[in-house]
Parts: structure tokens; C-alpha cells; sequence
């Protein structure tokens, strides 16, 4: 068997960097998690028959939900915590877990040298006082960010790039959408 070579000039670098990312949008509507299921579906259909496609419903989005009481933590440490997510700019910002690391730094010294039982000791005391922060965070702030929440629509991506560019502005538009790029 023989292998062939292809080439391919790149236009740019653009060209040869891939980005595999998933979505989160965060609604702000008065619809119901059924409505806005149904207008996806909607919206679905109207992509791939544009695009000559055949994609599943369940393979573009994963879970669409609304913020409640029961799973507002979980938001809050995934999302808020974890990705900085403010639904309105006026609210208090977290620190990125690496300022924290960086703040730890500072007030705790250089790290020792990598591999030692000290290295491992010292990450695992930085990571607390990030863990610390983060729920002392949540206390200081559960009340104000309670009240931004609470009843939001959130709609995932079912995985890496699922979600088809073309719906993002619909999206955003159709249900007041604050959209978070999940890496």
C-alpha cells in the first residue's frame, strides 16, 4: 500500500488552527423551557434544509432547563464561578482561579521546586485558598446573583461544536441571550 502525499497551501494560520468548543445560552425570557425547545426545533429544521443537512435534535443541544432553586448552585459553581458569568454587568466579578493562583503567589512566596513533597503541599494549600475564596464568594453573593438567576433559561451544546454557527444570532436574538463560549 502507498501512502500519498498531499499538500496544501494555507491561505493563513487561520487555516490550520481548529477549535473544537461547545455553547452555553443563557436566556432571558418570559418563554417556557417547551417554547423555546420547540422554537429550536424549529430553527433546526430550517438549517439543515438550507444547508441540505440532516442533523438530530439531540446531537446539536444537550440539556435546556430553567434556573431554580434546586440547581441554582450548581449553576453558580459551574458557570458563575467557573466561567465568570455575570447576567448583568452590575453584579460583582469573581476572580479567575488563576489570579487566585497568582494572588496565593504573592502572599505565600515563590513555589518550590516541582516534583518535592513541599510542591505538592504548597498546590494543595493554593487550591484551598482558591476553594475558600470561591465559597466565601458564594456567601457574600448568593443573595444578589439569586435574584439575577432564578428563572433563566439555559440551553446547552450537546458537545464540541454541535451547535451550527448559523443558529447563534437567531438564538441570541429570539430569547435575549447572554452566550458563553465554553472553550
Amino acid at each position: 500500500m502507498s501512502k500519498q502525499l498531499i499538500t496544501i497551501k494555507p491561505h493563513s494560520i487561520i487555516d490550520v488552527i481548529t477549535n473544537s468548543s461547545s455553547e452555553l445560552f443563557v436566556c432571558s425570557t418570559d418563554k417556557s423551557v417547551d417554547t423555546i425547545s420547540e422554537s429550536l426545533h424549529l430553527l433546526l429544521d430550517t438549517c439543515n434544509s438550507i444547508n441540505n443537512e440532516n442533523r438530530d435534535f439531540d446531537d446539536v443541544f444537550g440539556s435546556i432547563y430553567e434556573i431554580t432553586e434546586d440547581n441554582i448552585r450548581n449553576f453558580f459553581d459551574d458557570y458563575v464561578c467557573g466561567w465568570g458569568f455575570r447576567p448583568d454587568w452590575n453584579l460583582p466579578k469573581i476572580k479567575d482561579h488563576w489570579d487566585l493562583y497568582e494572588e496565593y503567589d504573592k502572599l505565600n512566596g515563590p513555589q518550590p521546586k516541582y516534583g518535592t513533597e513541599e510542591f505538592d503541599t504548597y498546590n494543595i494549600k493554593r487550591s484551598l485558598y482558591a476553594s475558600n475564596y470561591i465559597e466565601e464568594f458564594f456567601k457574600n453573593h448568593y443573595v444578589t446573583y439569586k435574584k439575577s438567576l432564578i428563572g433563566l433559561i439555559v440551553i446547552n451544546s450537546a458537545g464540541d461544536n454541535s451547535i451550527p454557527y448559523e443558529l447563534f444570532d437567531m438564538i441570541e436574538s429570539a430569547f435575549n441571550v447572554n452566550r458563553i463560549h465554553l472553550g
